[in-house]
């Protein structure tokens, strides 16, 4: 069974970020270095496994200098493990990174996936439905084509950074902005 929760405080950085949603199975087996979600002192928190013993694990935040974990509160029984977290979910506002080569965006969410899916889709469809004149293209596919690749650029951009000329990784790269 899967279900989501929201990681509170910094003691997961920088794998997990305060706020960020992840997916937790609640039928997957804990094990040594596993991201869990569990009862400690009462409340539900995100930690890393780093010991196990006798059905029993000793949980650590990745951040021990914000961490609240079993160097206070000791051993995790087993059955106060709620689940083992399998997907962080990206909380970005960008659907799209800045391409690495180029000048352009790359998809990093699944709406972005599935934007530039409905593009090839919606432009290789109605390609069938356009007459052609003796194997040319008619115009008024060719209208439809720019408007919709324009549409497409236009959403894109609002799901996106502002694109610029990048050949390559650098130093002043914005891991949020740029692949």
């Amino acid at each position: 069974m899967l279900f989501i929760r929201r990681v509170h405080g910094r003691s997961m950085e920088p794998v997990l970020q305060r706020n960020q949603v992840v997916v937790v199975n609640s039928l997957g087996k804990p094990k040594l270095s596993s991201v869990v979600v569990a009862v400690m002192d009462g409340r539900e928190v995100v930690k890393r496994i780093v010991k196990e013993k006798n059905h029993s694990f000793w949980l650590e935040g990745d951040n021990k200098d914000a961490s609240t974990d079993s160097r206070i509160h000791g051993w995790v029984e087993a059955a106060d493990i709620l689940g083992v977290v399998v997907m962080p979910r990206k909380t970005s506002k960008y659907w799209f990174k800045r391409k690495r080569y180029g000048w352009g965006w790359v998809p990093i969410t699944w709406q972005g996936w599935l934007l530039f899916a409905v593009l090839i889709v919606g432009a290789l469809l109605p390609a069938i439905y356009f007459d052609t004149d003796g194997g040319n293209i008619s115009w008024g596919f060719l209208v439809f084509l720019g408007v919709y690749i324009a549409s497409f650029v236009y959403l894109v951009s609002r799901k996106s950074p502002k694109p610029k000329w990048r050949w390559g990784k650098t130093e002043n790269d914005n891991p949020e902005e740029d692949f």
